[in-house]
């Protein structure tokens, strides 16, 4: 569920109701309560930003208009507090509604129902999509292919992570599986290391290539004390959206860990890898990262060199997992904007900790 159709459902509401103003709280209070899954998110930088660009959604169809301007959030970009329900043409949307009725009938046309001037901002998108439907047969495409030969722009679906193009699909209630078309994963490198016997597997995911290699040499080279089957390359945030992989890979994993660099990017990738995959059930890897405290402890320890997203409440949940010597060390290095990279721990690092003699 998306922020937008949240509050589109809610501004419609209360415009029923005959409310002409709304305040930028009671817009957060309605969210929090009837959608739990963003109680937490809408405080941190990723719900905030949703909230903004749904709010200026609605202020560019003519659904809400600012008041007082300067009075604003201290986050940022800031968002006015109070907004003015703007009331509709009914002349004009008489006229509309009778023409989204004749779409095609499958279609769900409830929202543009209710939004008839974005109708005519997605006018020339819906018509070739219901004549892309009234045909008998539709080839299999990818999703970049069928934007590609519908709009003439590969990227009209998967531009961005809220692009125009989904979210018309999500306004007429369709799916890709409707159009025929499929997603085309985001493939990650990986090294298989599971043995046909075993009855378990565990995954584990290094943030960096360096450390990832590092693993690659220790796990195929040398008997460990470690039960890792699956190996992934992270590669930064890219995991966030390339974890969806493993669907294609149809491989099932019982542990899946975590393991990145000690910094604010690095537990902020973490947790929104969580939050992507809950049914994963990801957990740090704790047993690295103490090897990597261990060994840069007598380390000067640089500042991340540009600012990074950070929630102490994060920070907290992950530095739990972790005993009181390594938590206190791991939170006072977020805590600062401080980081330790993860090549702290080399190879032979790896090799001393966790080889066999």
């Amino acid at each position: 569920m998306q922020i937008y159709p949240i509050l589109l459902g809610y501004v419609k509401s209360e415009q029923r109701s005959g409310k002409a103003v709304m305040k930028l709280e009671d817009m957060i209070s309605f969210i929090k309560q009837n959608h739990p899954e963003f109680k937490i998110k809408i405080d941190q930088p990723d719900g905030y930003r949703e909230l903004y660009d749904a709010i200026n959604r609605l202020i560019n169809e003519d659904i809400l208009k600012k008041m007082s301007p300067r009075k604003t959030t201290v986050e940022q970009p800031p968002l006015a507090l109070k907004y003015r329900i703007c009331k509709e043409d009914d002349e004009d949307s008489t006229g509309l509604k009778k023409e989204i009725l004749k779409l095609n009938r499958a279609f769900s046309l409830e929202y543009y129902l209710s939004n008839p001037k974005q109708y005519l901002q997605d006018k020339q998108y819906i018509q070739i999509l219901g004549d892309y439907l009234h045909q008998e047969e539709k080839p299999l495409l990818s999703i970049n292919e069928l934007s590609y030969q519908l709009f003439n722009d590969e990227k009209f679906f998967k531009g961005t992570d809220e692009s125009h193009g989904e979210a018309i699909l999500r306004n007429l209630g369709l799916t890709y599986a409707d159009l025929n078309c499929y997603y085309a994963y985001e493939p990650f490198i990986y090294h298989l290391f599971s043995q046909t016997n075993q009855t378990r597997k565990t995954g584990l995911i290094i943030e960096n290539k360096d450390t990832y290699w590092s693993f690659v040499q220790l796990l195929s080279n040398h008997a460990v004390s470690l039960d890792i089957d699956f190996l992934i390359y992270g590669e930064g945030k890219k995991i966030i959206s390339s974890l969806r992989y493993l669907e294609f890979l149809k491989i099932d994993l019982d542990y899946l860990w975590y393991f990145g660099d000690i910094d604010r990017e690095g537990v902020h990738i973490y947790f929104n890898l969580r939050e992507a995959y809950p049914r994963l059930n990801i957990k740090p890897f704790i047993s690295g990262y103490e090897k990597l405290v261990n060994h840069t402890f007598d380390r000067i320890l640089n500042r991340t060199p540009k600012a990074q997203a950070y929630r102490k409440e994060d920070a907290k949940d992950f530095c739990d997992h972790f005993s009181s010597l390594y938590r206190d060390r791991i939170r006072n290095v977020l805590d600062k904007g401080l980081y330790i990279p993860q090549e702290g721990l080399s190879l032979a690092g790896l090799i001393q900790e966790y080889a066999y003699v």
